[in-house]
C-alpha cells in the first residue's frame, strides 16, 4: 500500500467550514503548507449559528486557541451561551421538550444509580423544564466556566478566522476555472486568474456544489429526514428581556419547525419545510406570521444526504460537500469540525493512504448515521393534523436504534446516567431524555438530583461564580424546595 506525503493541503472554498478546516490544519499539522482558494465574494449558506459542546474543545485542543484568544473570538462573534434547546409542541401542542447539556445523575441515598424504570416509575412529578436559568447573569460569567455551547454570528466567525490566520495560511482569492485529473485524484487547478495550483491533498469546502469531485457517491435521505427547504433571515429584537434568552428555540409549526437563535445584535432565524408539500410563499407567510413582521429571506434547498465517499483519491470532502441532514440539533457546524478533527488525526504523521482514507470514510459516515437516526426520532411522534405531519406519520421509518433505546428504558438493569463515546455526538443520555419527553412512556421520567439538601444548599448560594454552571441550572422538586427562587424558575416557550 502505497504512502503519500502531505506537505502541501489545498482547500477550496471559504466559508466557516472551509476556514475552519484551515484554522485546525495549521495548528495541527505544522509541517505542510496550507493554502485556501476562494472567489473574491464568497457565498455563505447561513443554516445555523449555534454550536455544540465540541466547539470550544475543537478550538483549544486543534486550534490551539488559548481561553484569552477563545473569549476574544466568541466577543467578535457576537457569542452569547447555549445552555440547550427548547422544542415546543414537539409530539403533540403544548409540550415543552428540553434538551440540555448537562444529564444530572439520580443517586440513591447509598450513592447507586437506580434503573431508568425505577426513576421514572417513582419522580412522576419532576418537570424537566423547572430550572434555575440565570438570565441576568448568564453571559458574564467566564466562557472557562461551565458545561455550555455557544450561539455564534457564523459570517463574523469566518472574518475572524481570516484575520487571525492571514500570515500563516496563504489565501488566494480566486475562483476555480478548469481541474486537471489522474489516477491520483487532482493533479492541478486552474485558476480564473492564470493560477496554476498543485498539492498533495485537495480539501472540499465548496458546500452542495462540491466542484472538486469528479465522481459521487451519494446516499439519499429523503426516506428517512423529512424536510429538504429552508427560508433563513435576520429577527431584530422587538422585546430583548424577554427573547435574550441562553438557549435555543425550535417551536413545531403547521408546515414543519422554526428555529430561533438569539445573538447579542439580533435573532437567526428561519423556517424549515417540505419544498413538495408546502410552497415557499406558504412557507413565508407562515414565518411572517410567527414573528408578526416582514423580513428579508434567503431561500435553501437541499437533499438530505452524505457522501459515502467523502474522502477518494487525493480529494476529501468537508461541511456541506460532505453532506447535510438539516438545521435541527445544531449538527451543520458540529459534523463540519468533527470532519476537520478526524482529518488532522488521520495525517499527523505527515502521509496518507488508501487504509487511511478508508478509516476517515468508516469514522465519518458513522457520525452522520448516528446524527442521522438522533434527528430522525424527533418526528416518531406527532399528533398535529396539517399535510406536513401527516405526510410524516405516513411514511415514518424507525431506526434500530430508536427501537435499542425503547427497549433500554423499560430494562429494569439499565442504568439512568449511560456511557458517553468521543465516538458518538448524540449518546444515551440524549436518546432517553427526548424519548420520554415525546411521551412513549405513561409515566413521566424526568433527571433529577437525589441528594435534594445539597440541591437546596446550591440555590442559596449568593455567587454564580462559585458553583458549576449546571448546578444553578437543573431540576427542582417542590416538595423538597418550596423557595421562591425555584418557584419561579420555568423556562419561557
Amino acid at each position: 500500500m502505497m504512502n503519500r506525503s502531505i506537505k502541501n493541503v489545498i482547500i477550496v472554498g471559504g466559508g466557516t467550514s472551509g476556514w475552519l478546516t484551515a484554522c485546525s490544519l495549521y495548528r495541527s499539522i505544522p509541517f505542510a503548507k496550507i493554502t485556501l482558494i476562494d472567489k473574491e465574494i464568497a457565498d455563505s449558506v447561513g443554516v445555523g449559528e449555534a454550536t455544540l459542546l465540541t466547539f470550544k474543545i475543537f478550538l483549544e485542543r486543534y486550534c490551539g486557541f488559548s481561553q484569552q484568544k477563545i473569549v476574544k473570538c466568541f466577543e467578535y462573534c457576537e457569542a452569547i451561551r447555549k445552555i440547550g434547546i427548547l422544542f415546543p409542541d414537539w409530539g403533540y401542542d403544548g409540550n415543552r421538550i428540553w434538551h440540555p447539556f448537562h444529564f444530572v445523575n439520580i443517586l440513591t441515598e447509598n450513592n447507586h444509580n437506580p434503573s431508568l424504570l425505577d426513576a421514572w416509575s417513582h419522580f412522576q412529578d419532576y418537570d424537566i423544564k423547572r430550572i434555575l436559568p440565570p438570565y441576568k447573569n448568564f453571559n458574564k460569567i467566564d466562557w472557562k466556566n461551565g458545561r455550555f455551547a455557544e450561539h455564534i454570528n457564523a459570517s463574523k466567525l469566518v472574518e475572524y478566522l481570516k484575520g487571525d490566520l492571514a500570515d500563516k495560511v496563504n489565501y488566494v482569492q480566486s475562483g476555480v476555472k478548469n481541474i486537471e485529473r489522474d489516477d491520483n485524484g487532482i493533479k492541478s487547478l486552474i485558476l480564473e486568474d492564470g493560477s496554476i495550483i498543485t498539492g498533495d491533498l485537495f480539501v472540499d469546502c465548496t458546500g452542495f456544489k462540491s466542484i472538486l469531485k469528479d465522481t459521487r457517491d451519494k446516499v439519499d435521505l429523503s426516506d428517512r429526514l423529512y424536510v429538504n427547504t429552508a427560508l433563513a433571515g435576520h429577527i431584530p429584537y422587538t422585546n430583548r428581556k424577554e427573547q435574550f434568552k441562553p438557549y435555543v428555540s425550535c417551536p413545531v409549526v403547521d408546515s414543519g419547525w422554526i428555529w430561533e437563535i438569539p445573538l447579542q445584535s439580533r435573532i437567526g432565524s428561519g423556517i424549515v419545510f417540505n419544498r413538495d408539500i408546502t410552497s415557499p410563499e406558504e412557507a413565508k407567510q407562515e414565518f411572517y406570521d410567527h414573528w408578526n413582521q416582514e423580513v428579508d429571506l434567503k431561500l435553501i434547498d437541499w437533499t438530505p444526504y452524505y457522501d459515502n465517499n467523502m474522502w477518494d483519491k487525493n480529494v476529501l470532502s468537508i461541511g456541506l460537500s460532505a453532506g447535510f441532514i438539516e438545521p435541527l440539533e445544531s449538527t451543520g457546524i458540529e459534523l463540519i469540525i468533527q470532519g476537520a478533527m478526524k482529518l488532522c488525526s488521520t495525517i499527523q504523521g505527515g502521509y496518507y493512504n488508501k487504509q487511511l482514507s478508508d478509516h476517515y470514510n468508516s469514522l465519518m459516515k458513522l457520525q452522520f448515521e448516528q446524527c442521522i437516526d438522533f434527528v430522525n426520532m424527533h418526528y416518531s411522534k406527532s399528533t398535529k393534523d396539517t399535510p406536513f405531519w401527516n405526510y410524516v406519520r405516513s411514511n415514518y421509518k424507525e431506526s434500530d436504534t430508536l427501537r435499542f433505546y425503547k427497549d433500554n428504558m423499560l430494562d429494569s438493569n439499565e442504568p439512568t446516567m449511560m456511557s458517553a463515546s468521543d465516538d458518538y455526538v448524540f449518546g444515551g443520555n440524549n436518546w432517553t431524555h427526548w424519548i420520554v419527553q415525546l411521551g412513549y412512556f405513561l409515566v413521566q421520567k424526568d433527571y433529577i438530583i437525589g441528594n435534594y439538601k445539597h440541591r437546596r444548599k446550591i440555590v442559596t448560594k449568593d455567587n454564580l461564580r462559585d458553583i458549576m454552571i449546571h448546578e444553578s441550572n437543573w431540576i427542582q422538586r417542590k416538595q423538597y424546595c418550596n423557595c421562591s427562587v425555584c418557584d419561579g424558575a420555568r423556562l419561557n416557550g
